[in-house]
């Protein structure tokens, strides 16, 4: 008789077994099943089984006996993970929770998209997990998401009047600055697909999503979004191509409009570098913009460029606010004086951009921004932060801070 029935302690057991949470956790790291023991332990989280392999081993379970299923995603390429989450929730109504030692927001979102809970990056917060595995629990975004979301998103233009006037290098300068600088998270576009600069001067490899996103923008979600943009940072992220000059690119008509509003929706400040052949191509780009910076030389060309493209920014953009950097020449007296430029464009310059070829080859040998291996208070970085306080809610600026002398 004895044999046959359950004590009091083992119907206790599986009676908080069966009302409590309870977690399927498939991972090889050793630290984090050590971190589930004792939330056990500590009863936070009442019953727990670890399994190894990762997320490719909850593939293979046709089942889960469990409340939440914690899935290591470490040593996934993000497709890969993505795919697999989307998989899960497709077959199982359990609550997912992806971990990783990726600190990404795009992979975050792709994964939140596809299914999952919440993904937490290792080392993991114990409270944070317990958090996340809790049947109440929301999706914790991490702190850069949540403060670009309580922002007003932004669009800005960077249009060169003039190849070569240096408007790619400005446009990842103001970015860089925004989102390193300010804590903005940031997205960069370079809606040059044949030759654009901007990945180039991050040392990024594009791939096909820029294209994508243009000519087939029924496809535009935050699936895509996620999957598609380069992580050049913290808060920095870069969207970018490097087509075949010989294979022709043909957006649809609202491709360009639609990638901008989906990534207004991501961001909260968004800077597209945006080359003056399609300007005026793109209206409804132009139209949607809240700042427009166009960068010219201080040629009479430049000046005629200028002009004309300020008059289009004027009539498509009647809202936007246009301002006007121009580049000091290498060496030697400008073409046309300041004077001069000023009075034939109409209005004042708002920056000028000093050369600064020496720090600029660096800077492309290392893969990196400009302004980022310059001190604050060089010449350069103060235009470009004036740029980038110009591109972000100023909601979102920190405050300015007064100088207290102690004599």
């Amino acid at each position: 008789m004895d044999g046959l029935l359950q004590s009091s302690d083992d119907l206790a057991a599986t009676s908080r077994r069966a009302s409590a949470l309870s977690v399927l956790a498939f991972t090889d790291d050793a630290a984090v099943a050590d971190g589930l023991g004792r939330l056990a332990d500590g009863e936070a989280i009442p019953w727990v089984e670890v399994q190894p392999g990762g997320l490719r081993a909850a593939l293979d379970e046709p089942a889960f006996d469990a409340d939440a299923v914690l899935l290591d995603v470490t040593d996934l390429a993000e497709r890969e993970a993505v795919d697999g989450i989307r998989a899960l929730a497709a077959r199982s109504d359990r609550a997912l929770v992806a971990i990783g030692r990726q600190n990404d927001v795009g992979l975050y979102r792709a994964l939140l998209a596809a299914g999952a809970r919440d993904y937490l990056t290792v080392p993991l917060d114990e409270a944070a997990l317990a958090q996340a595995l809790s049947p109440r629990a929301a999706p914790s975004a991490p702190r850069a998401v949540e403060s670009a979301q309580t922002l007003r998103p932004r669009l800005n233009l960077t249009i060169g009047a003039r190849g070569g006037s240096g408007a790619s290098a400005l446009a990842v300068d103001t970015a860089w600055w925004a989102a390193e600088r300010l804590g903005v998270e940031t997205g960069l576009v370079d809606l040059d697909v044949h030759y654009g600069a901007c990945a180039l001067a991050l040392d990024l490899m594009p791939g096909r999503g820029l294209r994508d996103a243009l000519e087939s923008p029924e496809r535009i979600d935050s699936l895509f979004v996620g999957s598609a943009m380069m992580n050049a940072g913290e808060r920095l992220f870069v969207l970018a191509a490097e087509e075949d000059p010989e294979e022709p690119v043909f957006p649809a008509e609202d491709g360009p409009s639609r990638l901008v509003d989906a990534l207004c929706e991501s961001f909260g400040c968004l800077v597209v570098d945006l080359p003056r052949a399609v300007a005026g191509a793109y209206p409804a780009v132009l139209a949607r913009a809240d700042a427009v910076t166009l960068v010219s030389d201080q040629t009479l060309g430049g000046l005629r460029d200028a002009l004309r493209l300020k008059q289009l920014c004027q009539k498509r953009a009647p809202d936007a606010s246009i301002a006007l950097a121009v580049r000091e020449p290498t060496g030697g007296k400008p073409a046309v004086s300041r004077k001069e430029f000023e009075k034939g464009y109409g209005a004042g310059i708002d920056w000028t951009i000093p050369s600064l070829p020496k720090q600029a080859a660096e800077a492309a040998a290392a893969g990196r921004p400009l302004v980022s291996l310059l001190r604050t208070g060089h010449p350069y970085a103060k235009s470009v932060a004036a740029l980038a306080e110009r591109c972000v809610d100023p909601a979102g600026l920190p405050p300015k801070r007064r100088r207290k002398w102690l004599w």
